[in-house]
């Protein structure tokens, strides 16, 4: 069974912690191997220094003083995380 490298990028605690309990450990035939990340910043220092095969993330960037109900510009960022 081969293992896939994902990097998993998720700012809220909750959510994270959330996901830790729903995400699936397998799939098809390979172990999955989730590496988490709390912020955009430590993400694209982790893409400069390892290879993931996969990332998992939400549009957002970390704004911790604005609500996340709309996009705003410095979102635009976390698609350059990709």
């Amino acid at each position: 069974m081969s293992a896939l490298q994902i990097l998993l990028v998720e700012d809220d605690i909750e959510n994270l912690k959330l996901l830790r309990q729903t995400l699936p450990t397998t799939i098809g035939g390979h172990t999955l191997l989730w590496h988490e990340c709390t912020s955009f910043d430590i993400a694209c220092e982790q893409l400069r220094d390892q290879h993931f095969d996969l990332v998992v993330t939400d549009v957002y960037r970390d704004r911790k003083e604005a609500k996340k109900s709309s996009l705003a510009p410095e979102d635009a960022k976390g698609t350059s995380l990709l």
